[in-house]
């Protein structure tokens, strides 16, 4: 196997991973907590939703060459993909500095979805 083979490999590996264990996350977090209803928990599964489809772009070069170089549609989605990143970590600031401002922390509300549910 060449090393360029390896990385690939690689790459097809860890991205896949990446999403399987996200995916599991949100499953998992879903189950165990009512974040839809906690302002924290909305923003790490959104967050994590926003990293799968950072990583869709990615998959989709890896295994059936369709890129941001071969296609406009990827690239666009590339972009709002990636866009999603920034607007939802400020959110969470924003968030978080709310609960932090008002003295409360995600167990002083029922542990609905908190991040340590």
């Amino acid at each position: 196997m060449s090393q360029d083979q390896a990385i690939l490999l690689a790459f097809k590996v860890v991205e896949i991973a990446s999403v399987v264990t996200i995916t599991a996350f949100i499953a998992c977090y879903s189950r165990w907590a009512a974040w839809i209803r906690n302002p924290i928990g909305r923003t790490i599964v959104l967050k994590d939703i926003s990293l799968i489809l950072v990583l869709l772009p990615s998959i989709l070069s890896i295994f059936w060459h369709w890129n941001r170089l071969t296609s406009h549609i990827a690239a666009w989605f590339d972009v709002g993909a990636f866009a999603l990143v920034p607007v939802i970590m400020c959110w969470r600031i924003v968030v978080f500095g709310k609960i932090h401002k008002a003295g409360r922390s995600p167990q002083s509300s029922n542990n609905e979805g908190g991040a340590d549910a």
